[in-house]
């Protein structure tokens, strides 16, 4: 707008002081730029007219700033320490290997000596878990005289024996003056028993009673013959008189 001003005030200038004259003291310029007037209190003149724009200057180049420089570069942030998370679950178990070849066997070692062990200490003499028993019969004997030294019972060793012990009883028996006595023989290798050898005798004085007898001898070689005799005794009444004898 300025630019379109300054030329009109230049002409309204130009045409002031062309037409301008001098008027004396108190007089001024009348309207009429060659005419003179006497100073007085005449009305306001009107209004000149608006003066016709100025033309627009051209835009100005726009401004390129500077590039200002860099800041300088701010300190590192401090490391963060992230919490430890939870614990993931388990994983699936593998799938187990095949079992190993087995190994190969070792080598037999070699036999070792003989070993030799001391003899053990001799045992006891074992029973020969026999025996051999006699008795007078289950008839009443009313006569014992008729009996006495007579075989009731006989047996041959089958092997070497040892006498353990001897019993005897009686189912009944009356009026004994001399009670009974079953006696064991060992007649060696005479079928008759000539010359025995006493092992035992048992003598019976009530009845329903086991009575052990008195052993005198106890070794019986193999092949020797037993007998069983009754030896003594003076009854009214015997019946059932019996021994045995162990080995």
């Amino acid at each position: 707008m300025i630019h379109r001003l300054i030329p009109a005030a230049m002409i309204l200038l130009w045409a002031s002081y062309a037409y301008a004259v001098s008027c004396a003291p108190g007089v001024v310029q009348g309207i009429s730029p060659v005419t003179c007037v006497a100073a007085g209190s005449g009305p306001a003149g009107a209004t000149g007219p608006s003066g016709v724009p100025g033309i627009v200057g051209p835009t100005g180049p726009t401004g390129v700033g500077v590039t200002g420089p860099s800041g300088a570069t701010g300190p590192a942030g401090a490391t963060g320490v992230g919490a430890t998370g939870p614990q993931g679950p388990s994983g699936v178990p593998g799938i187990a290997g095949p079992t190993g070849a087995s190994g190969v066997a070792g080598a037999v070692g070699a036999t070792g000596p003989t070993g030799v062990g001391a003899t053990g200490p001799t045992g006891p003499t074992g029973l020969n878990a026999g025996t051999f028993g006699a008795t007078t019969g289950a008839a009443a004997l009313t006569s014992l005289i008729s009996v006495s030294n007579d075989f009731l019972s006989s047996m041959k060793a089958p092997r070497a024996l040892t006498l353990q012990n001897v019993a005897c009883s009686a189912a009944a028996l009356t009026t004994c003056t001399t009670n009974p006595t079953m006696t064991l023989f060992d007649c060696g290798a005479s079928t008759t028993c000539v010359s025995p050898t006493t092992m035992a005798t048992c003598t019976v004085s009530s009845a329903n009673t086991v009575v052990t007898g008195t052993i005198s001898s106890s070794a019986v070689t193999s092949g020797d013959f037993l007998v069983w005799e009754l030896t003594a005794g003076a009854c009214a009444s015997l019946t059932a008189n019996s021994a045995t004898a162990s080995f």
